[in-house]
């Protein structure tokens, strides 16, 4: 059976996650990912 790779959803949460595991903001991070500021906060409480 062929893999499937990520979403371009997960990419963009896996792209996030790194700088605010740095302790970046989020509202910095989510502009320069693309994605909602609300997701980056999700995906912030998720990397603790």
């Amino acid at each position: 059976m062929a893999r499937k790779g990520l979403s371009e959803a997960t990419k963009k949460r896996v792209k996030a996650g790194r700088p605010l595991i740095a302790g970046k903001d989020c509202a910095e991070v989510a502009l320069a990912v693309g994605v909602a500021r609300q997701t980056c906060v999700h995906v912030k409480e998720l990397a603790r």
